[in-house]
C-alpha cells in the first residue's frame, strides 16, 4: 500500500511533464525568429478616411463663420456622399438680375468663406453658377460664366490662392426644380460653392469639378 502512494503521484508528476514538453516542441506557423504579418491597411481607404475627417474640420470652420447666415437659410451647407462640401447661396442675393457685379450684401458671407479656406491649403475650392431657363441658352450660359468667375476673383482678392480656385457656368441645364413658376426659377438660379480636401493619394480628385 506504500508502494502505490508513494509511486502514484510519481506517475502523476512525469505525465505532466511529458504533455508540457509536448506542447512546447510544438511547431507555429512563423519562426521564432519572426512575428505574425501584420494586416496593412488599404491605402485608398486610408486616403478617403483622412479626407473625410479634413472635410469634417473644414465644414465645422465654416459652419461657426457663417452661423447666422445657416440659421436665417440664407446660405445652405452641406457634406455629400463624396466627402465634398456644398455650399448654396441664392443668386438673387448674390446678384441683380441679369447682372455680374456681386451685391454688396453677399461681400461679407465670401470674405468669411474666404478667411475660412485661406487657413485650409489642402483644398480646392470649384465655384458654379446657375441659372433658370428665361432667355435665351447662351445668354444664359454666358451669364453663368461671368458669375462664377466674378465670385472667383472675389475669393482670390480675399486671400485665396488662384491655383485652388475652379470656376465654372452651368447656365440653365443643371437645375434643382422644373422651371415651371418664379418661386422654383428663384431657387435655380444660384451659387454653389464645393469644397474638397486634397489628401495623400487622393489628390486628382479634388480638381475633378462635382456635379449635382
Amino acid at each position: 500500500m506504500s508502494y502505490v502512494r508513494t509511486t502514484l503521484p510519481l506517475i502523476i508528476i512525469v505525465t505532466l511533464c511529458t504533455f508540457i514538453s509536448a506542447c512546447a516542441e510544438q511547431s507555429y506557423p512563423y519562426p521564432e525568429s519572426e512575428s505574425a504579418p501584420v494586416p496593412q491597411q488599404d491605402p485608398n481607404a486610408k486616403a478617403l478616411i483622412e479626407t473625410s475627417r479634413y472635410v469634417d474640420t473644414i465644414k465645422d470652420e465654416l459652419s461657426a463663420a457663417l452661423s447666422d447666415e445657416l440659421f436665417d437659410s440664407k446660405v445652405e451647407l452641406r457634406k455629400t456622399q463624396s466627402d465634398t462640401l456644398q455650399l448654396t447661396i441664392s443668386g438673387d442675393d448674390a446678384f441683380r438680375s441679369g447682372h455680374t457685379r456681386l451685391n454688396k450684401t453677399i461681400l461679407s458671407v465670401l470674405d468669411r468663406i474666404a478667411s475660412v479656406m485661406e487657413q485650409q491649403p489642402n483644398s480646392i475650392v470649384h465655384i458654379l453658377s446657375h441659372t433658370d431657363s428665361t432667355g435665351s441658352d447662351q445668354t444664359n450660359l454666358t451669364i453663368s460664366e461671368k458669375r462664377a468667375t466674378v465670385v472667383a476673383n472675389h475669393l482670390q482678392r480675399k486671400g485665396i490662392q488662384p491655383e485652388r480656385l475652379i470656376s465654372a457656368g452651368k447656365g440653365e441645364h443643371q437645375p434643382i426644380m422644373p422651371n415651371d413658376n418664379p418661386a422654383q426659377q428663384a431657387l435655380n438660379r444660384r451659387i454653389e460653392i464645393y469644397v474638397r480636401g486634397i489628401t495623400a493619394g487622393n489628390e486628382g480628385r479634388a480638381y475633378e469639378t462635382p456635379s449635382i
